[in-house]
């Protein structure tokens, strides 16, 4: 047998290399192609996910802004709904200042010189005087009136204030007054008005005033004002009678 010759060996070599090689690259460029395509993909996926993202972002910025903006609304409605309620349970419990149109009702003993409360030595001093019970009876019948608010002698008072007289002289929260008298109530003029000349108290005192010149007097007030009411809120008399 014919051996092959040196050159022909190195031919057959080179060709071999070079056929290994054009194999190689026949069959390593589609995967490099599939490889950038897929990356090209990647990419593209990338780029569309972060737009969602964003757009999720400017999504849930916005609803949060709404959230907040419902909360601060609900939030001051709420306050101010709250605030009137405070109001209205303050002016109920006369713990606050209080202005407004109304009734000034003023209660003086009898003149001491009348020839008329002079002359009947059959009737007691007390008939001529001022007592707890008048004054009671006269803020009882503002207080079924409709009366807002009302005070005694520059003194806020409530349901439950006690009304003292020793003599001739009241007694109120802790302070000494002599008549006359002063009672201002907030509340509707007429109303009051009607309450005072229907109260059977009210007319047990205007008895007084035709027989024994008891004072009694009451003026419609345009504007009234009342100081916050000082004292314990503890229920001590009873509420108006009915």
């Amino acid at each position: 047998m014919k051996l092959p010759q040196p050159a022909q060996l190195v031919t057959g070599v080179v060709f071999g290399l070079i056929g290994t090689l054009v194999v190689t690259n026949v069959t390593a460029q589609p995967a490099s192609q599939l490889r950038r395509q897929d990356n090209v993909r990647l990419r593209d996926l990338a780029i569309a996910e972060s737009s969602q993202v964003a757009q999720l972002q400017t999504r849930l910025g916005e609803t949060e802004a709404r959230v907040v903006a419902l909360t601060e609304g609900e939030s001051q409605s709420a306050q101010s709904a709250l605030n009137s309620r405070v109001q209205q349970l303050g002016d109920q419990a006369g713990v606050t200042e209080m202005a407004g149109q109304g009734l000034k009702v003023t209660l003086s003993d009898a003149p001491s010189l009348d020839p008329v409360v002079s002359s009947p030595s059959n009737v007691p001093p007390e008939a001529f005087i001022i007592h707890e019970e008048d004054i009671q009876a006269v803020v009882n019948a503002l207080w079924r009136g409709g009366a807002k608010g009302i005070s005694i002698m520059g003194l806020r008072i409530i349901e439950s204030s006690a009304v003292k007289c020793v003599g001739n002289v009241l007694l109120l929260q802790g302070q000494v007054f002599s008549p006359p008298y002063e009672i201002y109530a907030i509340g509707d003029p007429s109303f009051l008005e009607q309450s005072l000349n229907t109260d059977p108290g009210v007319a047990r005192i205007k008895e007084s005033v035709e027989r024994y010149r008891i004072g009694l007097a009451v003026q419609r007030q345009p504007l009234i004002e009342l100081p916050a009411y000082v004292g314990p809120l503890v229920q001590r008399f009873a509420k108006p009678l009915q």
